[in-house]
Parts: structure tokens; sequence; C-alpha cells
């Protein structure tokens, strides 16, 4: 009747889901159920937790998610290390054409193209802010390393 619709599955995508199949590597034992977790208590985070236990994110990330500052600072903020804020570099990699194909940032003089690289740490602009706050960046290294 219907025939059943496969999409090709990716190397690293099988992998997962081949680690995925031993999450059902339960057994019971005296009346109790004991999962792959190590105890006997079933909740849908440890399921969705476990894959990921051995994964730890870089230090910036976690200072930004631990800190204090309202949820809009944290989620900004993230999206600046993610390179995800919206920059006319984001619009020219979604191949979004600007007039005159001009994705260069128009505040500063330095002729280059606005990404949030540059609005944050190399345009002229944010750096005397930086100073003014008494931050000095190692712009050799990638942001993350900045960060730390």
């Amino acid at each position: 009747m219907f025939a059943q619709f496969h999409l090709p599955l990716a190397e690293q995508a099988h992998q997962e889901y081949l680690e995925l199949q031993d999450l059902r590597n339960i057994r019971r034992t005296h009346g109790r159920w004991h999962y792959i977790w190590g105890t006997s208590t079933y909740t849908s985070s440890k399921v969705y937790n476990f894959p990921y236990k051995n994964v730890s994110p870089p230090a910036p990330f976690m200072w930004i998610w631990k800190s204090k500052c309202c949820n809009k600072l944290r989620v900004f903020t993230w999206l600046l290390m993610m390179d995800r804020l919206n920059t006319r570099s984001i619009l020219m990699r979604k191949k979004h054409k600007l007039e005159g194909n001009n994705y260069i940032y128009v505040l500063c003089n330095m002729n280059v193209e606005e990404t949030a690289f540059h609005l944050f740490f190399t345009c002229s602009f944010s750096q005397h802010c930086w100073q003014f706050l008494g931050i000095q960046w190692n712009l050799t290294t990638d942001c993350l390393q900045m960060m730390i």
C-alpha cells in the first residue's frame, strides 16, 4: 500500500542513532527497573542528557548561562559568540542582495565588511568604549580564547 520513505543518514547521524539504541539497555531485577545511567528512577531529562554526559561546552558559554544578568543579555551574548547576530555579513552568507552589493559597515571609516567581530572589537568606536572601561582584548586569537 504505502511505501516507506527513508532519507539516507549521514555517517555521524547513523552513529548517534546506534548510540541511542543503547539507551534501551534497561533491565529489571528484584522487582525494580535499572537504567543505563545507574539509577532506578526514570525521567525524560535523564534520557535526554545521557548521550551528552561527556560533552562540556567552552568556559565562556558556561559563564553566559550561569550569569545573573537578564535573559535578553544572555541570549544576545550567546548570539554574538556564535556569530549569529544580524549583520550585513550574515545577509551576504544568506545570499540576500543589498542595494549596490554594499556589505560595508557604514558607521566606520575603515571601509570593512560589517561583521559582529568588527562591530564589537575592531571598530574604532568600540575600541574607545573598551579602553574607557579599561578592557583590552587580544585580537590575534579567536573569539572564545579572547573571552577566556
